[in-house]
C-alpha cells in the first residue's frame, strides 16, 4: 500500500484535502474525497492496511469565549478507502508516531496556545500528547522544557524496541524520555536538529539532520554526537527514512540533488537511482514489505519509485 498526502495547495491560504491511494505500488491512483486538509499520514503498526492521518490544526479566534486551537486525528482500517474521526487533540499537533512494540501507543509533538491566541513564542507552551488506546483519548503532558521557536520544525520518534523511550524535536532541540513521557531531558543544547532516524537493530544508534542540513550520528542514544555523512551533496539533507530488515538497515536521505543511500549507518553515502525530472527531493517513504523507496519531489514534480 502506498499513501500520498500532498502539501498545501499552491494558492496561499487554501490547503488541499486531496488524498490519493495506490494499491499497485504507485502504478495507478484513486482520489479519496471528503477529507479535511491533512498534514501527516502514518501507518498503524497494529493493523494491516491501517493508517492514521493528522489533519491541519484549526484555530478559533477569541470573542465571547477564549480562543483555542485543536488538531483532529483520523484513522482508516481499509488502506485509505474510508476514514473515521478518532479524536481531537486540544493543542496544535505537528507530528504523531505509533509505537511498533506497544499496539495502541501514540506520541504527539504539540504545543498549546494562549486563549488570547498570542503569537509564538510568547503565547505558546510545549505539550506532548500520549495515547494508549490508538488515539481515542489523549493525555496532554506539560512536563516538557519550553524551548519554543516557531520558525523550526517539530517531530517525535519512538524507539522501535522500547515504547517507553521516545525523542521529541522541539524547535530544533532534541529531548528524550525513557519513562513513557513522564519526564523529558534535553540531550545536547548545542545541537539543533530537524529530523531523526533510529536504527531498528541497534536502537542506541541515531542519525539526525542538523539545521544546516549536515548529519550527526550517535551510538549512545543521543548523549554524544559526531559529524557523519561523507559523500552527501553540499546542499544538505532535508529528511531521512530507514529501510526494513537486515543486520545494518539501509538509510535514505532526501536532498536537493536527489536521493542518497547509506549502508553503514550514515557514515558514507551514494546516489540512489537516476531519472528524476526534478532532482530536489523533499520526502521519502519506504515500503516495509518490499523495501521499495518512494520519493516526493519539489513543486509539481510528483511521486517517484526508486530502484537501487
Amino acid at each position: 500500500m502506498a499513501l500520498l498526502s500532498p502539501p498545501s495547495d499552491v494558492t496561499p491560504g487554501l490547503p488541499t484535502s486531496t488524498f490519493r491511494v495506490s494499491a499497485d505500488g504507485g502504478g495507478t491512483w484513486r482520489v479519496i474525497g471528503g477529507l479535511p486538509a491533512l498534514q501527516h499520514v502514518f501507518a498503524d503498526p497494529a493493523l494491516a492496511g491501517g493508517a492514521f492521518a493528522l489533519a491541519a490544526p484549526t484555530f478559533v479566534p477569541p470573542g465571547m469565549l477564549p480562543g483555542s486551537a485543536s488538531t483532529p486525528l483520523l484513522h482508516t482500517a481499509d488502506a485509505g478507502a474510508t476514514w473515521q474521526a478518532l479524536s481531537v487533540l486540544d493543542a496544535v499537533a505537528l507530528d504523531v508516531a505509533a509505537a511498533p512494540t506497544a499496539p495502541g501507543t501514540l506520541f504527539a509533538a504539540a504545543y498549546g496556545v494562549d486563549p488570547r491566541l498570542l503569537p509564538c513564542p510568547l503565547g505558546c507552551s510545549a505539550r506532548v500528547g500520549i495515547s494508549t488506546d490508538s488515539g481515542a483519548t489523549w493525555n496532554l503532558s506539560a512536563g516538557v522544557p519550553v524551548l519554543i521557536d516557531s520558525t523550526l520544525g517539530w517531530f517525535v520518534r519512538i524507539d522501535p524496541a522500547d515504547a517507553r523511550t521516545a525523542f521529541l524535536g522541539e524547535s530544533g532541540n532534541l529531548m528524550k524520555t525513557v519513562d513513557g513521557g513522564a519526564s523529558w531531558s534535553v540531550l545536547d543544547p548545542t545541537e539543533r536538529f530537524l529530523d531523526l532516524a533510529i536504527d531498528p537493530q541497534e536502537t542506541q544508534g541515531l542519525v539526525a539532520v542538523r539545521f544546516d542540513g549536515t548529519l550527526a550520528g550517535s551510538v549512545d542514544g543521543g548523549q554524544t554526537w559526531q559529524a557523519i555523512g561523507r559523500g552527501l551533496p553540499a546542499s544538505g539533507v532535508r529528511s531521512l527514512a530507514v529501510g526494513p530488515g537486515g543486520a545494518v538497515p539501509s538509510l535514505y536521505a532526501a536532498t536537493a540533488a536527489g536521493v542518497y543511500v547509506s549502508q553503514d549507518r550514515g557514515g558514507t553515502w551514494a546516489p540512489l537511482g537516476t531519472g528524476l525530472p526534478v532532482p530536489s527531493a523533499l520526502a521519502l517513504a519506504v515500503d516495509p514489505a518490499s523495501g521499495t523507496v518512494y520519493a516526493g519531489v519539489e513543486g509539481s514534480g510528483g511521486l517517484f519509485k526508486l530502484t537501487p
